[in-house]
């Protein structure tokens, strides 16, 4: 895409630089907050640790649980009363071929054989559920830990270590400013004048004097009728995150 020239058309346009989006954090668990990572300013990165609450009853739960499901005994019992049976079932068949014992032994031996297997078989299920009850008690201990579900910056930190998390409390604000929205108000004879991938250039109102860029995103195709304007918004990158948020700016559209 190339920058679009200005060709004199009317005076600049006044614009408004904002976030891509705004993060309201909340715990989904409930508990006393044992730290929190960040202040206002801070920037962070998709994933970092951001708060953690307390979690010394989900690290027990957790290790009981790996201790369950690394466990082999039930299994290993399983299996050496299945082969002993085996064996049983096996002699009691040559004492019955040798006519030294009656066919009910056998089919005794035969039952046993069934049960130790259908034993195996608990074992089986024992150790999957231990699997399961594993991952259920880790994924708990993570909900105990807020990450960052964004690149962006701290805009404000509203709880402290100690105080008690829920739903109902807002713990931190997040910012997304790579890439920056500038949305502008247009008159209505811009509208076949700009169309989205046009890019034109944003100048920071004063006391900033930075110029930008901008690439047309949308157009809105719903007038407001009262002021004969249309909504324009086109984006910025901020990859280094130097542009700040939240500022007046102006944008000459004409060509």
């Amino acid at each position: 895409m190339t920058l679009l020239p200005t060709l004199g058309f009317a005076a600049p346009l006044d614009c408004v630089i904002e976030p891509e989006a705004i993060i309201n954090l909340v715990s989904s668990e409930k508990g006393r907050i044992s730290s929190i990572n960040v202040r206002r300013g801070s920037l962070v990165k998709k994933g970092d640790v951001l708060v953690v609450l307390e979690d010394d009853v989900q690290r027990h739960n957790l290790a009981m649980a790996q201790v369950r499901k690394e466990s082999t005994l039930e299994m290993e019992a399983a299996q050496a009363r299945l082969s002993q049976r085996t064996k049983d079932l096996d002699r009691a068949q040559t004492l019955v071929d040798r006519n030294v014992a009656a066919k009910t032994q056998v089919e005794d031996a035969q039952i046993e054989v069934e049960m130790m297997k259908l034993a195996v078989e608990q074992a089986h299920l024992t150790a999957a559920l231990a699997e399961i009850e594993y991952q259920q008690a880790r994924t708990l201990l993570d909900h105990r830990t807020l990450n960052s579900p964004i690149d962006g910056v701290v805009v404000a930190v509203q709880a402290a270590p100690g105080a008690f998390a829920s739903e109902q409390l807002q713990l931190l604000t997040l910012a997304d400013i790579d890439p920056l929205h500038v949305e502008v108000f247009a008159p209505l004879e811009y509208y076949d004048e700009v169309t989205e991938g046009d890019v034109f250039q944003v100048t920071q109102s004063a006391p900033l004097t930075g110029t930008f860029d901008a690439t047309v995103r949308a157009v809105d195709k719903v007038f407001d009728a009262a002021s004969g304007t249309f909504g324009i918004q086109l984006t910025v990158p901020n990859r280094s995150g130097q542009i700040p948020a939240g500022t007046r700016c102006e944008i000459d559209l004409s060509r």
